[in-house]
């Protein structure tokens, strides 16, 4: 079976490329019931690595564990945080629960939900299965989903995942109800992501917060070139052809060391080359066609700019990295003030336009973009 290249999409362990090392060390890390909080940039394949990948290890390494992972991104309220809350409770356990352990769980130590299974009958068939509140007309609490999670972790080997961590750094009162139920499940290993790293600093190294020294930091550095040879040249066989390691290194400064953008861009020179090495030149000249098949859409994302947004954006593309966007450099390029670029700068970090990297810079979260935005200068 050909290997192909993946992106886009929540990834398996084999599609991954070079993460071993990570995977290994994060998954003995969790399995000692370990609480990590790891920021990586838009694209990254931390979602892979959460919600898919490490939750399979943890599920061959532990007999009747279970893994709950609960995306909060763009999380808007506290009632938003209960409803993400009891969906990610509810996947859980008709996945990684037997009918019967789900059964026996709502009558003997889940009594503060209301728990609704059903079954065809048939012995290890799947069932349905609706979690509310204990009266049966409604949503759960918070705190019930908390108590059963806790519940829960006494019973199985847990991990649980909070994707997008920093977006309910704005809800306080629900931070500190969420610090104190965590804090109750020993030997449940925990996992904290994010995408931006000012915001999830603060989350965790803010002496006003919460979660102040809650977690360890853990790095998912990029990937080496040099390691996405043998991934390239693996997944280009079926064509024939191969890359050169400068095709490689120039195809990994455009996509700013991007995995998910690589991946895009390795796509493409797969429907494209035919028996013959991938140089430098046919890197550029693939993302060009790549760009000139998004040109469309990326000009409907920059028409929803104000001009100094859109200068903004367009300095910050063709300066990258940005170390600094108060810079006298950078403010000439973009024609905007030290007060301007702070404040375009948080709201279309926010909107996830634009990010800092945390090692070379600041930089547009999609690198296509920004080849598009250079070549508008």
């Amino acid at each position: 079976m050909c290997k192909t290249f993946e992106y886009n999409t929540v990834l398996d362990e084999k599609d991954l490329c070079d993460r071993k090392k990570e995977l290994d060390e994060l998954s003995l890390m969790l399995a000692k019931g370990k609480k990590i909080v790891i920021y990586a940039p838009r694209r990254y394949g931390k979602t892979s690595i959460a919600r898919n990948i490490l939750p399979a290890r943890f599920a061959s390494r532990h007999k009747n564990s279970i893994s709950i992972y609960v995306d909060l991104m763009g999380v808007g309220s506290e009632e938003d945080f209960s409803n993400r809350l009891q969906h990610a409770l509810q996947f859980s356990m008709r996945k990684y629960m037997k009918f019967s352990a789900v059964v026996d769980a709502a009558k003997k130590y889940l009594k503060g939900l209301g728990i609704t299974v059903s079954s065809g009958g048939v012995p290890g068939s799947e069932f349905e299965l609706k979690i509310g509140n204990s009266a049966g007309n409604g949503n759960a609490a918070a705190g019930n989903l908390l108590e059963a999670i806790l519940e829960l972790s006494k019973k199985r080997k847990m991990l649980l995942v909070f994707d997008e961590f920093q977006d309910i750094s704005g809800f306080s009162s629900m931070m500190g109800r969420l610090r104190s139920s965590l804090q109750m499940m020993r030997g449940a290993g925990i996992l904290f992501l994010g995408s931006n790293r000012k915001l999830l600093s603060q989350v965790f190294a803010s002496r006003n917060s919460p979660f102040f020294n809650f977690a360890d930091d853990y790095g998912l550095d990029p990937i080496p070139v040099a390691e996405w040879l043998p991934y390239f040249n693996d997944r280009l066989k079926a064509s024939g052809a191969g890359i050169t390691i400068e095709a490689l290194r120039e195809l990994d400064r455009i996509a700013c060391s991007v995995p998910n953008t690589i991946c895009e861009i390795g796509a493409y020179l797969c429907d494209v080359v035919s028996r013959k090495k991938v140089d430098v030149a046919a890197i550029r000249g693939s993302v060009g066609e790549i760009i000139s098949r998004k040109s469309q859409s990326y000009r409907y994302q920059t028409s929803l700019l104000t001009e100094n947004e859109k200068r903004f954006c367009i300095a910050l593309s063709a300066m990258r990295p940005v170390v600094s966007i108060l810079s006298k450099d950078f403010l000439a390029e973009a024609g905007v003030s030290a007060s301007g670029s702070k404040k375009i700068f948080s709201k279309l970090s926010k909107a996830g336009l634009v990010e800092d990297d945390g090692r070379n810079g600041i930089r547009m979260s999609n690198p296509l973009l920004a080849e598009f935005l250079k070549n508008e200068v």
